[in-house]
């Protein structure tokens, strides 16, 4: 499985600021408290006050501060900016300034109550995720859990190549796991009843049993899901049944066979 699980535009997106930002969001997460106006006062300079006001709701709002400062929404520059009464141009010379960010940023984390991950919090995301991919296929729908479990933790979000690396051992290992807890329960009557449905997957008719596909993805184990049908030699099939077992499931070849009641 490669570790690239994310397409070029979901990486993009995922590393940078959003292009929009609902009116909601702007209040809840970019209007300055009293407090944060203590913090941000402390600094000298225009360009100080505005840029570490940004990174401070920035933190609030993403759990991390993107490195591409050319890519800030004009309607968050502006609404810091009006709060502070600075000009919006004094951010240009911020953003130049790398070491006056980390410095910035070190400080924001601390009043946030946020911290960098450390090897043990690597570990248990990593644990966390390979039960999750039990559950969930989708890269991106894990790489959002894994976000949102840092942020709930007030972790930092490492940079989208690691999490994504993570998400991609995950779903290897629980791929691995699937076919180790089916392989075993293949028995030669089962395969050679299950053939029988492959064999007529060229046939795109009713059953009296729901015959359905999801395509390069796994359903969470005792769960039924159903769609129409649609049959390959490479893929992962879902059948629904009354008179079948609770749960059983069956592997054939590079198919994973799975038999739940409705």
């Amino acid at each position: 499985m490669s570790a690239n699980t994310l397409t070029q535009a979901e990486r993009t997106c995922l590393s940078q600021f959003p292009t929009t930002v609902p009116e909601s969001d702007l209040a809840q997460y970019f209007t300055l408290s009293q407090a944060d106006l203590v913090q941000i006062k402390r600094q000298r300079r225009d360009e100080n006050r505005l840029g570490f006001a940004l990174q401070l709701c920035t933190l609030r709002y993403l759990g991390f501060c993107p490195k591409d400062w050319q890519q800030v929404p004009l309607e968050i520059v502006q609404r810091l900016a009006e709060q502070l009464q600075v000009p919006a141009e004094a951010l240009l010379e911020y953003a130049q300034r790398s070491q006056t960010r980390t410095e910035h940023l070190q400080q924001i984390q601390a009043y946030l109550g946020f911290r960098n991950p450390v090897t043990g919090d690597f570990k248990q995301l990593a644990h966390w995720l390979s039960e999750r991919a039990m559950e969930h296929d989708k890269p991106l729908l894990l790489f959002q859990l894994a976000a949102e479990k840092l942020y709930r933790e007030k972790i930092v979000r490492p940079g989208v190549t690691t999490l994504e690396k993570m998400v991609a051992s995950a779903r290897q290992q629980a791929t691995q796991k699937t076919y180790r807890l089916l392989k075993p329960l293949l028995t030669r009557q089962r395969r050679t009843f299950l053939l029988s449905f492959v064999a007529l997957r060229s046939q795109k008719q009713k059953f009296h049993l729901t015959l359905g596909l999801v395509v390069g993805e796994r359903p969470a184990l005792g769960k039924t899901a159903v769609c129409s049908i649609a049959c390959s030699d490479r893929c992962l099939f879902i059948v629904t049944s009354s008179f079948l077992n609770p749960f059983a499931a069956f592997v054939i070849e590079d198919a994973v066979v799975v038999f739940t009641r409705e």
